[in-house]
């Protein structure tokens, strides 16, 4: 984590470049186990009290379609990996449809990795977001961070904060974020579809592991870059460029 802003404004993420792109690394503590928080990440009914409306063959290597309704932006995306109650990966695109409406940042292929750690009660999760341009890099750092505060916030039975205040605050901090070339920290030999064969209890907690065909109904998702999320934070950074 960084805290290069404002001694009162807290910052979750790092940004860095990677083969030419953009690069979101977001962590933060919640105050919930591990399995609670991996069901708000995955399960469709939880997932769509903070999150997106999604629908498809949520998993390893099924593809969905997703829509945020607040940004109206549409994509696509794969499950890539999935590993109960540790981690997801997970690919999205904004479909060209959605694109030519909106009018903001060109499609791009996105990579989202969401991992889970257990520290006693609590969990930490990082999200690392790769794929977007690095001259908006600094939005979708601000819109993901939105993202995973508003998770926070549904954990603990809050009403989401102001964003467009939000945004205002977390913008000038990240735009100040040092910006490094360093590799994917993920481990290469990590490989997919390790969901295949998950125990009952995982079936009946996870998912993403053993759905067929979902939808998940939502308010309004990630677009930032969200974008868990998938997905991202590109709603922040087309909306700064619809602007």
């Amino acid at each position: 984590m960084t805290s290069n802003a404002h001694p009162e404004t807290r910052i979750l993420g790092n940004l860095r470049s990677a083969d030419g792109n953009g690069v979101v690394r977001i962590e933060d503590r919640y105050h919930t186990n591990i399995d609670d928080l991996w069901s708000a990440l995955t399960d469709p009914g939880r997932l769509a009290r903070w999150h997106a409306q999604v629908e498809g063959d949520l998993r390893p290597g099924g593809q969905f379609r997703t829509y945020v309704e607040a940004d109206d932006i549409e994509s696509t995306g794969r499950i890539v990996a999935c590993e109960p109650p540790r981690r997801l990966v997970v690919t999205t695109r904004e479909t060209d449809e959605s694109w030519r409406k909106g009018n903001g940042v060109p499609p791009f292929d996105e990579t989202l990795e969401a991992t889970l750690t257990a520290d006693g009660d609590h969990t930490i999760l990082v999200i690392e977001v790769q794929g977007m341009p690095l001259d908006k890099i600094a939005f979708y750092g601000a819109g993901w961070q939105i993202h995973a505060e508003n998770l926070a916030a549904y954990l603990g039975g809050r009403e989401r904060g102001d964003t467009e205040a939000r945004w205002a605050e977390l913008v000038p901090p990240y735009q100040g974020n040092d910006i490094l070339d360093s590799p994917r920290l993920s481990d290469p030999a990590d490989s997919l579809g390790l969901c295949q064969k998950p125990t009952s209890r995982e079936r009946s907690l996870r998912r993403c592991a053993t759905s067929r065909t979902r939808t998940w109904h939502s308010p309004s998702w990630l677009r930032s870059g969200g974008r868990m999320a998938s997905r991202s934070a590109r709603a922040a950074a087309v909306s700064a460029t619809r602007s």
